[in-house]
């Protein structure tokens, strides 16, 4: 499976800097100096400057330890520095802080499921955006793909299909892994139609894969053939 190309969208995605635009303060000064050190913090991390990005988040907290950007943006800046156990500390605070934002569960299980192996994690955190959220697209591709590496592939496929009712256009992204997750549970003919749907519109599977969904479809056919003559009645 060529997952890479997928797995690289959906990180840069997630782990941006971002401002969220809410009231920040009740101050409109301490307003305003919230907002100059998120500037230049998401500034200096766009930048590559993440021990400087840190420092000015960092300065947020101390006049708003409930801000939520500071605390998601200081998730995303360790993230970028690899320190892993620091970003889960950040967007868990930020979980904590406004538990009705779907976008922030959705931060946190992509942390928990590529990067830390925590896949049932993930899936908690991917379920309760998608509560919150009916129509989260990103959180049902990526729940999805958590199933997928689980090895949970109905649910997987229901996931990749109820993705695909929501915004069409996305069987481009889902065409692989699902193709891949009929295979895995034997359903070899829908696996070859998500092969053929690929094939139309321009997108390259591995050949390897391709011919063993091939055959396996040719041979349940000859199977399902067979065991429909032999249940007409013998004279």
């Amino acid at each position: 499976m060529n997952t890479k190309r997928l797995l690289i969208i959906l990180t840069l995605i997630a782990f941006t800097f971002t401002y969220s635009s809410t009231v920040l303060s009740s101050s409109k000064q301490q307003n305003d100096i919230i907002q100059n050190y998120i500037d230049q913090g998401i500034q200096y991390g766009q930048s590559g400057q993440m021990e400087n990005a840190i420092k000015e988040f960092e300065k947020i907290l101390l006049i708003d330890p409930n801000n939520v950007d500071a605390l998601n943006n200081l998730g995303v800046a360790y993230f970028r520095l690899n320190d892993l156990e620091k970003s889960l500390f950040y967007h868990t605070k930020a979980v904590e802080v406004q538990s009705s934002n779907p976008r922030i569960y959705s931060n946190r299980a992509l942390l928990l499921g590529k990067y830390m192996y925590r896949d049932k994690e993930a899936i908690a955190d991917y379920t309760k955006a998608i509560n919150l959220d009916r129509n989260f697209q990103r959180a049902y591709l990526n729940r999805g793909l958590a199933y997928y590496f689980s090895e949970q592939y109905p649910q997987a496929i229901s996931d990749f299909n109820k993705l695909v009712e929501i915004n069409p256009e996305s069987i481009k992204n889902v065409l692989e892994f699902r193709a891949s997750a009929y295979y895995k549970i034997g359903m070899f003919d829908k696996s070859q139609e998500d092969i053929e749907k690929a094939k139309s519109l321009g997108i390259k599977l591995q050949e390897e894969f391709v011919s063993k969904v091939k055959r396996k479809t040719k041979k349940s056919n000859k199977y399902n053939k067979s065991l429909h003559r032999n249940q007409y009645p013998r004279r």
